[in-house]
């Protein structure tokens, strides 16, 4: 169920959960890094360099009791992982900056700030900052 004031996009095996009221201008305020709920959250391990993005391990599955892990990723212009399957945990992520497009399967999709995307496990998929602007989080 999709909650008000939200739409969904469903992709083959992906779903994009999109604020229905969106403001295409955000302000320099709401996009800020210096305002984002990760700012305040301590890494528990050093962040990683792959492939062109910066990845922050903000919690471990280990620190999490089995249940999921989560990372912060900043994905430059041009950046993202190539194609990728995962095959034992689904993904799913927040973007609190910026614009990715995101492919699963043959189908392509924009998220922008405050979308959320899960891709189950098992699901081919790939995602790229197509900006020039500041990196995607």
């Amino acid at each position: 169920m999709i909650s008000p004031g939200h739409s969904a996009e469903v992709l083959p095996d992906i779903l994009v959960r999109t604020p229905a009221a969106r403001n295409p201008w955000p302000s320099k305020e709401t996009s800020s890094c210096a305002k984002s709920p990760s700012s305040s959250v301590k890494s528990v391990r050093p962040s990683t360099w792959v492939v062109g993005d910066t990845y922050t391990v903000k919690a471990t599955v280990e620190s999490t009791g089995g249940a999921f892990g989560l990372l912060e990723a900043s994905v430059p212009p041009g950046s993202g992982p190539p194609p990728h399957v995962h095959t034992r945990q689904d993904e799913a992520f927040y973007l609190l900056d910026g614009v990715l497009e995101v492919t699963a399967g043959e189908k392509t999709t924009v998220v922008r700030t405050g979308d959320f995307v899960y891709l189950p496990r098992g699901t081919a998929h790939w995602f790229r900052n197509p900006g020039v602007n500041p990196p995607a989080r």
